[in-house]
């Protein structure tokens, strides 16, 4: 092909996973009610991944809030990400479970609330009406929302904040999920984040930086098939 007709690479999401990020989409969109493109999926290699690059390209001023009784590694990434962040009260006097407004308190300028949902360690899931709060938090452009909900499917019935979403695109939320729990599937490091396109743009790399990959596509056939809604 002559120059002028060949494509510039394209944006990569990893490995050629829209059948998957297809899948993904449309299990929130059957049993959520969600209106998710596959260009709102990304797909890592497990959850914590896809946390760990959420909060690697975070703009340097974005401060993390998060409460004092979440998931220890979460303070651990911070740390090592050099990420600032500031602690929520969260214990007997809240129930463990700080309201949106308990957020906000002492953060100046642009934050992110982590939080995971249902909660790990305490097991706490939050109702419909937080979960909207914090939806519309993450459409006020005063603070992102970052929920792991790695445990969704332990709750009876499931609980996913994508529930509460108009357009995904119109807004700084981002949730994680992951085939390990939810799925019991252990061996298959699937994990995957959901967020605008805009804010999923941020995180994608050139395709000919891609180099190596640990997701085989046996194991993202295999998440897809499970993760497709039978009639």
């Amino acid at each position: 092909a002559r120059a002028d007709e060949r494509r510039p690479f394209r944006l990569s999401r990893g490995c050629p996973t829209r059948p998957l990020r297809t899948a993904i989409a449309d299990y929130y969109n059957t049993w959520y009610g969600s209106s998710l493109a596959p260009e709102n999926v990304m797909v890592f290699a497990g959850g914590r991944p896809a946390i760990i690059a959420t909060l690697l390209f975070l703009d340097p001023a974005v401060t993390v809030r998060i409460a004092e009784t979440e998931y220890t590694p979460y303070y651990d990434m911070l740390e090592g990400l050099g990420r600032p962040y500031t602690l929520v009260s969260s214990g007997e006097s809240n129930g463990f479970r700080p309201t949106v407004d308990d957020y906000l308190d002492d953060s100046d300028g642009k934050g992110l609330v982590l939080v995971s949902n249902p909660c790990n360690p305490t097991g706490q899931t939050r109702t419909e009406d937080e979960l909207q709060a914090f939806v519309d938090l993450a459409r006020s452009g005063r603070m992102g929302v970052l929920v792991d909900e790695a445990y969704e499917l332990f709750h009876t019935n499931p609980v996913s904040a994508l529930a509460y979403v108009d357009d995904i695109d119109d807004s700084d939320l981002f949730v994680i999920g992951a085939a390990t729990k939810g799925l019991q599937a252990p061996g298959i490091r699937v994990g995957w984040l959901i967020s605008s396109r805009q804010n999923g743009d941020n995180l994608m790399a050139p395709s000919e930086s891609i180099t190596l990959m640990d997701v085989s596509p046996k194991q993202l056939v295999s998440v897809a098939a499970s993760l497709i809604h039978a009639p």
